[in-house]
């Protein structure tokens, strides 16, 4: 149930069709990439740089890395956040799920701000 109310909150915020399975889902968001979208639109600039096609575990690290950043600044405690580990190696994907509801929560309980634009405008995009 969460997983469903989630996917479809990214897929809103984002204008984007996420994998309706678990599995593909996880496959989408391992990269950080969808994490990084969705902080920008969450808050301007909150994430300056990406690496878009992280094929490397590092790349990837980075880009989630800079999303728990995000998460903190929009008001997420450490406690609410999961950990690398948790999302590249599937260690606890209910924590990832957490934290994306508890994002989530707190962007649908609070009106949409100036600050908040599409992602694309407010992003470099490294491709490596």
């Amino acid at each position: 149930m969460i997983f469903s109310v989630i996917r479809e909150g990214l897929n809103g915020l984002l204008n984007e069709n996420l994998p309706n399975e678990m599995e593909a889902f996880y496959e989408a968001l391992k990269d950080g990439t969808v994490l990084c979208r969705t902080a920008n639109v969450l808050k301007k600039g909150c994430i300056k740089r990406m690496n878009a096609s992280p094929h490397m575990t590092i790349l990837a690290s980075e880009n989630i890395e800079s999303f728990l950043a995000a998460c903190k600044e929009l008001g997420l405690s450490s406690s609410d956040l999961f950990s690398i580990d948790d999302l590249i190696n599937a260690e606890n994907i209910p924590k990832v799920l957490t934290t994306l509801s508890l994002l989530m929560d707190q962007h649908i309980s609070s009106p949409s701000s100036p600050e908040q634009v599409n992602y694309k405008s407010s992003i470099e995009i490294l491709s490596i």
